[in-house]
């Protein structure tokens, strides 16, 4: 995450961020720090049961994808 930081400053997109609570390779709260470091628009959605692959977290990230883009690129 360290790496990571730097970088987020510097976005300017809109950006969504989906994250597993149950992720046992990157902690919630990375994915957390980005949110509070990323100066535009930020979406973080947590999936309670997600993993670090999120695979059964399918039609949750689908139907917050697309309410992001209409959102953003409508």
């Amino acid at each position: 995450i360290s790496s990571t930081l730097p970088a987020v400053k510097e976005l300017r997109l809109p950006w969504l961020l989906f994250h597993g609570l149950k992720d046992n390779e990157v902690y919630p709260r990375d994915s957390e720090d980005l949110v509070r470091t990323y100066r535009g628009k930020n979406r973080l959605v947590t999936l309670p049961n997600g993993d670090h692959l999120l695979e059964k977290e399918s039609s949750i990230i689908a139907k917050e994808t697309r309410e992001w883009l209409n959102k953003h690129f409508s």
